[in-house]
């Protein structure tokens, strides 16, 4: 995964190549289980039955020739566009600033920059044995790397609250609240450019005053890993299901949504720095866009999505869920660990897990990592060299998931399209290993988007192999699964990155990613086909009927127990 992806939820938000159209609504929102995330039971069932009040173009479930009017969700793309603009102004300059603050504060000494350097400086720091910009990007990367894992643990355990708070009391309230959440990093980066340049433009600074701007960063992160209460994205979607009637048109919103989001954050920092040449008055542009025009276009641009039926609905299930078990608060922290379950049932679906967990902890590790590794010797990459990065990032990244995804599976089918993805990702991790030039990184970030197959594919392939009533289920213990892995994987990799410091090849801890994909491919090896492949489940994917059959996968080691078959409707 790419930096580009560090904003977006760990959950299966990528249009996911799914053949019923309940399949088609569970992956892009959230499916989820009874006890975590947005519960898809009270998400779908609610919005199914409501729809109709709130929906402008339908009442009735769209059927596969003719796709229902976006116009609903006019105000939400643009809400997007608006926020991708404002996160995406600052992505690319966060590493060197901050590895600045850290190497001026810890000797102090006002007049180092980590900005912008010229390789030659920069490999000559390097080799003098005395390089205060690198040291500080070590220790950028280290305090990144926990403040990223403590995100992810946040959303592990808050989601399912915070969707099913969402589910009762409306999605506009929880929306405003996580775009101001989001934006607390944009102001805490904003205060450290102020007080930056404050230090370096005096002559002598004070011990306190290098220790305060010793510690800002520090906050920067910790307001970083509070983000991950809860994520707009994930909201945003949810919302398609509130205005969209049930069928293609909801899977086409949410493609649009997240081109727009690659778009917005690849192309922001080329905009931002064609007109802005101050990185202070960037960095407040980009607070004034994230902390207070969303939230404010938010309150007064967007009417609340969720139908009052559709709460009442949510609540009564709720209660249901309840009855005869203890709502406390140690109960609903477990949740997360319950819904797990359903993924350890069969050789499949266990399987298929560990592909996941592995390929997430190499993804996670270079979204997280990659920038400030790049403005290290010997690459020493500057702002226009990440920005140029972050284009093809994006561009890749759009056209991979919204152009190439649909037709690769129907080429070669999800089992090897998964072995792609991973041999993609080991190439690629190899590639940022042995670097020694920025061509070789830009070609090794043209193919991040390939590993963002994995996921969708591993969301469809169990989704085909669970039967109707379990797609919440499936899809949730996934995101949970996911997480857990994005909290991990950066952990390992800078670890692995301290035990490899002295080696010959720089980048050698880039190697575990590539690790973890050869291993991912070891697993994937053991699928068969049969049970992958959706032309095999669904019986070659066939023309006019209106219903198809689910294998509900089950413990190949049980030759007692028949195969279930349920029906799904189309």
């Amino acid at each position: 995964m790419s930096p580009l992806q560090e904003h977006i939820p760990n959950s299966p938000l990528t249009s996911t190549p799914i053949k019923t159209s309940s399949e088609n609504l569970q992956s892009p929102l959230l499916g989820t289980s009874n006890d975590h995330t947005l519960n898809n039971d009270t998400l779908l069932n609610a919005n199914d039955n409501s729809n109709s009040k709130n929906a402008s173009s339908s009442t009735s479930p769209s059927t596969p020739s003719e796709l229902p009017s976006l116009k609903p969700m006019f105000p939400f793309f643009f809400l997007i566009l608006l926020i991708a603009l404002g996160m995406g102004m600052t992505l690319a300059t966060v590493p060197t600033r901050i590895s600045t603050s850290f190497a001026i504060s810890k000797n102090s000494n006002s007049s180092i920059s980590c900005v912008n350097r010229d390789q030659d400086t920069c490999l000559n720091s390097a080799k003098q044995g005395f390089d205060p910009c690198g040291d500080a990007s070590d220790h950028a990367q280290d305090v990144n790397a926990v403040s990223d894992a403590v995100k992810n643990l946040l959303t592990f355990f808050s989601a399912g609250l915070l969707g099913e708070l969402s589910d009762v009391r409306g999605r506009k309230p929880v929306l405003i609240m996580a775009f101001i959440i989001q934006s607390l990093p944009n102001l805490a980066y904003f205060v450290i450019l102020f007080y930056l340049h404050r230090i370096q433009d005096m002559p002598s600074p004070t011990p306190a005053q290098f220790s305060t701007l010793a510690a800002l960063p520090y906050i920067y992160y910790l307001l970083n890993a509070v983000t991950g209460l809860v994520n707009f994205l994930t909201l945003v979607i949810t919302c398609t299901a509130d205005v969209l009637p049930a069928g293609p048109g909801r899977a086409v919103a949410v493609g649009i949504i997240l081109a727009i989001f690659f778009a917005g954050v690849s192309m922001a920092p080329l905009v931002v720095n064609s007109l802005i040449t101050s990185d202070v008055a960037t960095a407040g542009l980009s607070y004034l866009i994230v902390g207070v025009v969303v939230p404010v276009y938010a309150a007064v641009g967007l009417k609340e999505s969720l139908t009052p039926a559709a709460a009442f609905q949510a609540k009564l299930q709720k209660e249901q869920r309840q009855e005869g078990t203890p709502d406390t608060f140690l109960s609903r922290l477990s949740a997360p660990f319950r819904s797990i379950s359903i993924l350890f049932r069969s050789r499949l679906f266990k399987t298929l897990t560990l592909v996941i967990f592995l390929t997430t902890m190499a993804n996670e590790s270079t979204q997280s990592l990659l920038f400030y590794y790049l403005t290290d010797p010997p690459l020493c990459f500057t702002d226009t060299d990440l920005a140029a990065l972050m284009v093809i990032l994006g561009l890749t990244g759009i056209i991979a998931q919204a152009g190439l995804l649909r037709p690769l599976i129907r080429i070669f089918g999800e089992r090897r399209l998964l072995m792609f993805s991973s041999l993609a990702g080991a190439v690629h991790c190899a590639m940022y290993a042995l670097a020694e030039d920025k061509a070789m990184v830009f070609m090794a970030g043209s193919l991040v988007c390939f590993t963002l197959f994995s996921f969708p594919t591993v969301s469809a392939i169990k989704s085909n192999n669970a039967g109707p009533q379990e797609q919440g289920q499936v899809q949730g213990a996934l995101f949970s699964v996911k997480s857990l892995a994005a909290a991990t994987g950066p952990l390992l990799m800078r670890g692995f990155y301290a035990a490899t410091a002295d080696s010959t090849v720089h980048g050698a801890f880039w190697l575990l990613g590539s690790a973890f994909f050869l291993l991912s491919m070891v697993f994937i090896g053991r699928l068969s086909e049969e049970k992958c492949n959706s032309k095999y489940i669904h019986g070659g994917g066939g023309g006019g009927d209106d219903s198809r059959l689910l294998r509900v996968d089950e413990d190949e080691g049980d030759r007692g127990r028949d195969t279930s078959i349920v029906a799904a409707n189309v």
